[in-house]
């Protein structure tokens, strides 16, 4: 067998539903995506053996758990959102001693918690960068490589009991943001930046700081930034300088 198709096997075996992605992607490969994951070892053996450098997919809602998606990257630290909300969990994080925790190839972390509810999926509703993948979600499963970095299962101790606040909606989540003046100015200034940089950016004329061309992602969340917020603050919380920074970026 190989490497991807044993991971597979030993992930099924353990109980969690599975389905193949497309290789050094997190895209699924069959029609029927994430709904196709399964834990019958003979239809992943042939899913395998057919798409052998195939990714991992793992549906954890069909397996009665739910991941937190603490993302590292593009500017982002969901750890920081994640130490406004629980200090523990960043300090499991750290410690790395309890829980089930997968590394991934951009620095974040997946937790695995048990549940018996089917939580919806979430992108930053709970902070900026935490991100939930409930029973209608999937994530990448242990195993998985992109760009040559494979999703590292770094605890494999018994997963936690999810915590209440894991199934906040995004309303809830801004109704507990402080209630602060908006800073117009500031939006105002953001605004103008973001506009005088989009037609470049589209022409691919516009550069970050590490050389790399200004992408249409950071355009969206800045563009984002300006009219919503950043992680449930208001935006003069943020400051006309880090948002011109993250437009940039």
């Amino acid at each position: 067998m190989t490497d991807m198709l044993t991971t597979a096997v030993n992930l099924a075996a353990d109980g969690w539903n599975v389905f193949p992605l497309r290789p050094n992607s997190k895209t699924p490969l069959l029609k029927g995506g994430h709904q196709d994951a399964t834990t019958d070892i003979p239809t992943i053996v042939d899913w395998w053996m057919e798409h052998p450098n195939a990714n991992i997919g793992l549906c954890p809602g069909k397996s009665g758990h739910v991941v937190l998606d603490v993302d590292e990257k593009n500017g982002v630290s969901g750890s920081d959102s994640l130490q406004k909300i629980s200090p523990e969990l960043v300090s499991q994080l750290d410690l790395l001693t309890s829980g089930r925790i997968v590394r991934t190839p951009s620095g974040g972390h997946h937790i695995y918690f048990t549940t018996d509810k089917d939580f919806p999926n979430s992108a930053s509703s709970l902070g900026l960068g935490l991100d939930v993948r409930g029973g209608h979600g999937y994530v990448a499963a242990p195993g998985s490589i992109l760009d040559g970095v494979s999703y590292e299962l770094v605890c494999a101790e018994a997963p936690q009991p999810a915590p209440e606040w894991i199934g906040r909606s995004r309303v809830e989540a801004k109704a507990a943001a402080p209630d602060i003046e908006l800073d117009t100015l500031a939006i105002q200034r953001a605004a103008l930046n973001l506009l005088n940089c989009t037609p470049k950016a589209i022409e691919g004329t516009v550069f970050s700081r590490n050389g790399n061309p200004l992408s249409r992602h950071s355009l969206s969340f800045a563009a984002w930034a300006v009219t919503k917020g950043i992680g449930g603050e208001s935006v003069e919380r943020i400051g006309t300088a880090d948002l011109r920074e993250l437009i940039v970026k």
